[in-house]
């Protein structure tokens, strides 16, 4: 009965998660609320059932996205969404005996996150190797772009060709570092969001973590952005690309991690909770503030974090 169960949350999961995606790839208005949706029920089936139940996960959803789109969309969403959703998964549900036997050592955030940013890294590199992405190509893309827009809405205000041209360079430059950060941080959202859905159906067998207190990365990740930077400046493509990949996710982590510190740091603080509310609004609306708290990041990966890792809980088994 278990293995059946397993299974069956495994397809249903794997259902929903290739069904959320295409309509992801399909939609105008919300594609991107729903393409990033889409991992959240192989997180959960992973988290809640275990890895067998997120691999099942899924294959189903990659063999749904493949039927119905390209092989470029099948493998972007397989290692870009469907893969760290359900390793993620089983990363958290890891742990071991102390010495004496009497409490579980679960697997760090430190580790879940940094694990997390290489396979998304493997994942834009494959992407980008099978649909033949460059920054010149997405350049001339966004030129066109902006012509079409232009010729559909001769009422606008028109650009000159070298305006548009500068505009698009600026735009392919910029993409290998956004996109990944972007993902980077949605995958994030959603696991937090599949470990509330499964702790609350009692399903999740790892306590709950003091995130603020305890996140923060390996002091290797400090150099991944730097690296990536320098690859960004010295080198052309691919490895322009690559660079730019490393220079997102190593911002975007270290971000993640300057926000856990400034939700510690605020608690209990008057007027520490508009605080937060404005950090956070910065950040969805002019997103470079991800740079600074990127730095605060940093600054605790160097120092450590403010309680001992990994945390020690006392053991908790499935229900």
């Amino acid at each position: 009965m278990s293995n059946a169960n397993t299974l069956g949350i495994g397809v249903f999961a794997g259902i929903a998660a290739g069904l959320m995606a295409l309509a992801g790839v399909h939609s105008s208005s919300f594609a991107f609320i729903l393409m990033f949706s889409a991992p959240l029920t192989i997180a959960i089936a992973s988290l809640g059932w275990g890895p067998v139940a997120g691999a099942i996960a899924c294959v189903v959803a990659v063999v749904i996205v493949a039927t119905q789109t390209q092989l470029e969309m099948a493998v972007a969403t397989a290692t870009l969404l469907f893969l760290p959703a359900a390793w993620a998964g089983h990363l958290a549900n890891l742990a071991q005996p102390s010495p004496d036997n009497r409490q579980m050592i679960w697997f760090p955030l430190s580790g879940i996150l940094f694990r997390l940013m290489i396979i998304l890294f493997i994942g834009f590199v494959i992407t980008g190797w099978i649909s033949g992405f460059s920054a010149e190509k997405a350049a001339a893309a966004f030129g066109e772009l902006l012509k079409e827009m232009a010729r559909n809405e001769p009422e606008l205000p028109q650009l000159p060709d070298d305006a548009i041209e500068q505009n698009s360079r600026l735009f392919a430059g910029v993409v290998p570092i956004v996109v990944p950060a972007v993902f980077l941080m949605a995958h994030v959202l959603v696991l937090n969001l599949a470990a509330m859905i499964t702790r609350a159906s009692g399903k999740l067998p790892r306590p709950r973590d003091d995130i603020a207190a305890t996140a923060t990365l390996p002091q290797i990740a400090l150099a991944v952005a730097p690296v990536g930077l320098i690859a960004m400046g010295m080198l052309a493509s691919p490895l322009y690309e690559i660079g730019g990949v490393l220079a997102g996710l190593g911002i975007a982590g270290l971000g993640l991690i300057g926000l856990a510190d400034m939700h510690f740091s605020m608690r209990g603080k008057p007027g520490g909770n508009l605080a937060i509310f404005i950090s956070w609004m910065a950040l969805i609306v002019l997103t470079l503030p991800l740079v600074l708290f990127s730095l605060f990041g940093a600054w605790r990966v160097i120092r450590g974090t403010n309680t001992t890792q990994p945390p020690v809980f006392p053991p908790a088994n499935r229900t």
